[in-house]
């Protein structure tokens, strides 16, 4: 099993990507210095616009053999029009992603919180026609999807069934330790206070972790500290 953990640059804007500070004399772009620290990342800006052809390419040149991306469908389809798309639509945009060969990781799918359980048929009718030969995972934001109960089975055996990673959001250090920076403000208003609801549903479990921006004072860390210390002695 290919384990992915996704982490890093999911706020920069593409151009960010591609430019970086001079270093022996070269401009060596920020990807490339993050990839030869950091395995894979993941990509929030196509969320919000589909990067051309020519920039996915260079993001392919630019990292080593071993990376992996993890991009986002783009809201147009799962925000806008909720996975109601001519199939020609979904075609090109997952062309796109593709371009990046073996170092595509995964593709994921965040629903809006206004995507509950009524729309399970439309989200099975619209898993169909994926491609096998991508990795994908889906992310819920309805509460009515956390209540351990027949609708949350129902949803976890449909991602089961078609080999659809369910995305765990562990949100919990952030809204334990929330603090008054502009960062960590807008993170506790945009980003959904939810059960962790631990279960594989795939074959390439993803994680999303997010804590206050000042991490290393919170009650997280002391606790990873702990344990750092537990096992080495």
């Amino acid at each position: 099993m290919h384990k992915i953990c996704y982490i890093g640059l999911s706020q920069w804007n593409h151009k960010h990507w591609t430019q970086g500070p001079l270093i022996g004399g070269t401009q060596r772009p920020a990807l490339s210095r993050y990839s030869s620290y950091f395995s894979s990342v993941e990509g929030n800006t196509s969320f919000y616009g589909l990067p051309d052809a020519q920039t996915v390419q260079d993001w392919y040149q630019q990292t080593p053999e071993h990376f992996r991306f993890c991009f986002k469908l783009p809201r147009s389809i799962t925000h806008d029009r909720l996975l109601q798309v001519s199939e020609e639509e979904l075609t090109a945009t997952l062309n796109r992603f593709t371009l990046l060969k073996e170092k595509l990781g995964m593709i994921f799918l965040q629903l809006p919180e206004t995507f509950g359980p009524e729309r399970l048929p439309l989200l099975e009718s619209f898993i169909r026609s994926l491609p096998s030969s991508i990795n994908f995972s889906l992310e819920v934001r309805h509460r009515g999807f956390f209540n351990k109960d027949g609708v949350e089975r129902q949803l976890n055996a449909l991602l089961m069934e078609y080999s659809i990673n369910r995305v765990q959001f562990d949100t919990r250090a952030l809204f334990k330790n929330p603090a008054d920076d502009e960062d960590t403000l807008e993170a506790l208003k945009a980003k959904p206070n939810l059960p962790l609801h631990v279960i594989a549903t795939g074959k390439n479990p993803m994680v999303r972790f997010i804590t206050a921006k000042d991490w290393q004072s919170c009650e997280f860390n002391h606790k990873v500290k702990k344990i750092n210390h537990k096992v080495k002695n």
